[in-house]
Protein backbone atom coordinates (compact mmCIF):
# COMPACT_ATOMS: atom_id res chain seq x y z
CA UNK A 1 0.00 0.00 0.00
CA UNK A 2 2.69 2.18 0.97
CA UNK A 3 4.14 1.63 -2.33
CA UNK A 4 1.04 2.74 -4.55
CA UNK A 5 0.65 6.18 -2.46
CA UNK A 6 4.24 6.84 -3.35
CA UNK A 7 3.76 6.37 -6.69
CA UNK A 8 0.68 8.37 -7.05
CA UNK A 9 2.18 10.92 -4.96
CA UNK A 10 5.21 11.29 -7.79
CA UNK A 11 2.65 10.76 -10.46
CA UNK A 12 0.55 13.68 -9.32
CA UNK A 13 3.98 15.56 -9.31
CA UNK A 14 4.55 15.50 -12.58
CA UNK A 15 1.28 16.30 -13.66
CA UNK A 16 1.49 20.13 -14.91
CA UNK A 17 -2.49 20.85 -13.77
CA UNK A 18 -1.51 20.53 -9.90
CA UNK A 19 1.60 23.11 -10.44
CA UNK A 20 -0.72 25.06 -11.87
CA UNK A 21 -3.86 24.79 -9.46
CA UNK A 22 -0.90 25.67 -6.67
CA UNK A 23 0.41 28.83 -8.72
CA UNK A 24 -3.71 30.10 -8.80
CA UNK A 25 -4.02 29.29 -5.07
CA UNK A 26 -0.52 31.41 -4.16
CA UNK A 27 -2.14 34.27 -6.90
CA UNK A 28 -5.26 33.80 -5.02
CA UNK A 29 -4.03 34.45 -1.19
CA UNK A 30 -1.90 37.01 -2.10
CA UNK A 31 -4.23 39.14 -3.78
CA UNK A 32 -7.63 38.80 -1.76
CA UNK A 33 -5.21 39.12 1.37
CA UNK A 34 -2.96 41.94 0.34
CA UNK A 35 -3.53 43.43 -2.87
CA UNK A 36 -7.61 44.18 -2.14
CA UNK A 37 -6.52 45.05 1.38
CA UNK A 38 -4.20 47.57 0.38
CA UNK A 39 -6.32 49.14 -2.25
CA UNK A 40 -8.99 49.45 0.47
CA UNK A 41 -6.37 51.48 2.72
CA UNK A 42 -5.20 53.62 -0.08
CA UNK A 43 -9.13 54.54 -0.68
CA UNK A 44 -10.10 54.68 2.72
CA UNK A 45 -10.64 57.91 3.63
CA UNK A 46 -11.63 58.59 7.51
CA UNK A 47 -12.74 54.49 7.78
CA UNK A 48 -15.38 54.26 5.32
CA UNK A 49 -15.01 50.81 5.66
CA UNK A 50 -15.48 50.57 9.43
CA UNK A 51 -12.52 49.70 9.93
CA UNK A 52 -9.33 51.97 10.86
CA UNK A 53 -7.34 52.87 7.65
CA UNK A 54 -4.13 52.11 9.98
CA UNK A 55 -5.59 48.56 11.28
CA UNK A 56 -6.32 47.71 7.56
CA UNK A 57 -2.61 48.60 6.29
CA UNK A 58 -1.09 46.96 9.40
CA UNK A 59 -2.82 43.78 8.32
CA UNK A 60 -1.36 44.07 4.92
CA UNK A 61 2.58 44.61 5.93
CA UNK A 62 4.95 41.44 5.53
CA UNK A 63 4.80 40.62 9.51
CA UNK A 64 1.65 39.52 8.59
CA UNK A 65 2.36 37.19 6.43
CA UNK A 66 1.71 34.12 7.78
CA UNK A 67 -1.16 34.79 9.67
CA UNK A 68 -3.16 36.15 6.60
CA UNK A 69 -1.99 33.63 4.32
CA UNK A 70 -2.84 31.11 6.99
CA UNK A 71 -6.83 32.16 7.35
CA UNK A 72 -7.40 32.50 3.36
CA UNK A 73 -6.36 29.57 2.05
CA UNK A 74 -8.72 27.36 2.98
CA UNK A 75 -11.54 29.16 1.52
CA UNK A 76 -9.93 29.51 -1.62
CA UNK A 77 -8.27 25.75 -1.95
CA UNK A 78 -12.00 24.65 -1.01
CA UNK A 79 -13.89 26.83 -4.19
CA UNK A 80 -10.39 25.44 -6.56
CA UNK A 81 -11.35 21.87 -5.25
Amino acid sequence: MRASFAAEVVKLGKRPATWLIAAVWLVLGLVFGYVFPYLSYRGAAGGVTGIPPQQILAQALPGNLVPTAIQGFPLFSGALA
